[in-house]
This record gives C-alpha cells, sequence and structure tokens, in this order.
C-alpha cells in the first residue's frame, strides 16, 4: 500500500547537511557579535547575517548564542550634563553657597539626577 520514495537527500542526509554547516553559522554569529562591540542580541544578529545572504533561523541564532554563552550588554552611556557654548554668559552665583534662608520662599534650589535604568534614562529632581 505504501510505497518508499527513493531521493538523493533522505532525512538523515538532511540532518547532516544542517550538522555540517553548524560550525561555520558559529563562527559567524561569533565575528558579527564581536563585531558589533557585543550589544547585538539574536535579532540583529540574524537580520545581519540575512542581510549579508545566509540563510538561517531566528531561533537558530538565538540557541546558537544560549549555546556560545553570548548576551547582547548594555552599552555604556556617558551622560553629557552640561552643553556649554562659546561667548555664552555665564550666570551669576548669587547664593555664594549659602543656603540658609530668613523667610520662605526666598531661596529656591534643586538638583537633578540622571539614573540610567535598563529601558531608558530616569529623571530625579529634588528641591528644596
Amino acid at each position: 500500500m505504501f510505497r518508499s520514495v527513493a531521493t538523493t537527500r533522505g532525512a538523515n542526509g538532511f540532518l547532516a547537511s544542517i550538522l555540517e554547516k553548524m560550525p561555520r553559522l558559529r563562527g559567524r554569529v561569533q565575528v558579527a557579535f564581536q563585531t558589533n562591540r557585543q550589544v547585538y542580541g539574536s535579532p540583529r544578529i540574524h537580520a545581519e547575517l540575512r542581510g549579508q545572504g545566509r540563510r538561517c533561523g531566528r531561533k537558530r541564532i538565538a540557541r546558537l548564542m544560549r549555546e556560545l554563552q553570548l548576551s547582547a550588554q548594555l552599552p555604556r552611556h556617558r551622560t553629557i550634563t552640561t552643553k556649554s557654548e562659546k561667548g555664552v554668559r555665564v550666570a551669576d552665583n548669587v547664593l555664594q553657597q549659602d543656603f540658609h534662608a530668613d523667610e520662605r520662599n526666598r531661596k529656591w534650589v534643586t538638583d537633578t539626577t540622571y539614573i540610567w535604568t535598563r529601558r531608558r534614562m530616569a529623571l530625579s529632581g529634588n528641591c528644596a
């Protein structure tokens, strides 16, 4: 009732061809990860390899990166808090570091702190 169809590449041949390509793909994943400052995750590595004309699945790239213990690192942010321009007048130091006030609402000061979180930069402000 059932006929077997002879193919040039059976199930074992297909699996063998995939396993044969794995070391090359591992090397390409490692190179792409290193050349992109170790900040690319599996979606970006997958897109880069696809851009190079390599056929591979996104989940395979994710699995290879897990096996190789490659995980994207957040880039270190350098927050620029002062934007100084030549010729711009600097504000006078009116308080002269004397923050004591004799009456309410006579002296207002503030402090701004930038805090980097995993998703974005948060702004924390204190007003005294």
